[in-house]
């Protein structure tokens, strides 16, 4: 980006039906992030699910209890009110859980960053990720 190489995170929401996806990039993993991430995926999908399933991470959970105990960040709580959906965490250690998400990431590695360009800013690339994640939903309906 801006000629430089630059480690950036990356945030992929998905739908369970559909199986489309929004990727979207950021520079640190922070609350705002995770917000954005999430208001821009509803955007680009184009509404708000019942319920999302999450990972553990510290944006989301203050501490993980037994079980399916958790302690909600109340952030992350609010936000979630905000846009009236359900959080279901995933246990920890039990990757089949969110295999969707984990599949997505690896399928995104081969078809969507292996032909990355360069980039001036991070809205440039976030525009291009856009377009390209529609690009896959497209292939995917038609069974391509």
């Amino acid at each position: 980006m801006g000629g430089k190489r630059l480690k950036l995170q990356a945030a992929h929401t998905k739908l369970s039906h559909s199986r489309a996806f929004v990727i979207r990039a950021y520079k640190l993993q922070t609350h705002e992030m995770l917000f954005d991430a999430l208001a821009e995926a509803f955007r680009v999908l184009g509404g708000v699910p019942r319920r999302g399933i999450f990972d553990n991470m510290k944006t989301a959970v203050d501490r993980v209890g037994k079980g399916k105990i958790r302690q909600v960040n109340v952030r992350f709580q609010a936000m979630a009110s905000h846009y009236l959906f359900e959080a279901t965490f995933c246990s920890p250690a039990s990757g089949w859980e969110k295999g969707q998400v984990e599949k997505n990431v690896q399928d995104a590695r081969r078809q969507i960053w292996q032909d990355m360009p360069s980039f001036e800013d991070l809205p440039s690339l976030n525009t291009w990720l856009e377009a390209r994640c529609i690009e896959r939903w497209s292939e995917l309906q038609h069974g391509v």
